[in-house]
């Protein structure tokens, strides 16, 4: 079962730089549109076990992480391809288009 990672101000370029695909859920625990999107992301690493690898930030807990990716409204999603932010999903995104954005993205890397 696949489990998204831990993500902090600390770790985060070497997760980024750790898989060619990396997806990170920018979150604030008192956000209820979070709380329920964590279900999705959830959903999403599982099913991409082995080929995205996703990761949990609380912005709240992460100033500099928040500050150097200007995040401001959550949730918001950050993609890295081979350590680069290539795309930021905003908002809570229904699974199937999310889903759909990041299978893109991995075909890319697999180029």
């Amino acid at each position: 079962m696949a489990i998204p990672v831990t993500v902090s101000d600390e770790n985060l370029r070497e997760i980024v730089n750790s898989h060619p695909v990396v997806a990170i859920d920018c979150y604030a625990s008192w956000c209820k549109p979070c709380q329920a999107f964590s279900k999705v992301i959830d959903e999403l690493a599982e099913k991409h076990d082995g080929n995205i690898l996703f990761g949990k930030l609380d912005k709240d807990l992460n100033p500099a992480s928040t500050r150097r990716y200007m995040i401001i409204k959550v949730p918001v999603t950050l993609v890295f391809l081979n350590g680069q932010l290539v795309k930021r999903f905003i908002g809570a995104f229904p699974k199937e288009r999310l889903d759909a954005g990041l299978t893109e993205i991995s075909q890319l890397s697999a180029s």
